[in-house]
């Protein structure tokens, strides 16, 4: 977490992979998921109050946050496409993703407000491009 106080992480402990938060100051863990489907590439929000993360619950990849504060957890992306790997704007008010339209290895980059609004594709080409990240370039 932004705070160092925590530590989102995946696991297959349980027999299949799943998302855990390690308290580093008490080595406590919990489990966050627990549906069938694979969950993986958790990544906190800047505030630490959100955690994004995808799922295959439904089938299909979609991304999933979960809200710490009232242990909630709600779908991001539609269905219609796998979501793969997302990750915060600096300000927390939007994500990056990796989505595969078609069964054609057809990935491109998409944004989404993170209250779910917003989705569009921002960045296509030949290749398959994804696990984009927000940062800067500095000279």
């Amino acid at each position: 977490s932004p705070d160092g106080e925590s530590i989102a992480f995946q696991s297959d402990r349980s027999g299949n992979e799943e998302i855990y938060v390690l308290e580093v100051a008490t080595g406590e863990e919990r489990r966050i998921t627990a549906v069938e489907g694979r969950d993986g590439w958790p990544a906190w929000s800047p505030d630490g109050q959100r955690l994004l993360f995808f799922s295959e619950r439904d089938g299909v990849s979609a991304l999933y946050l979960w809200e710490a504060a009232t242990d909630r957890q709600s779908r991001l992306t539609d269905l219609d496409a796998s979501s793969f790997f997302g990750a915060w704007s600096p300000d927390g008010s939007e994500i990056v993703f990796s989505r595969e339209l078609d069964e054609h290895n057809d990935w491109s980059l998409w944004r989404i407000r993170a209250d779910g609004s917003g989705l569009r594709r921002f960045h296509s080409s030949d290749a398959r491009d994804f696990q984009a990240h927000w940062g800067c370039v500095r000279e």
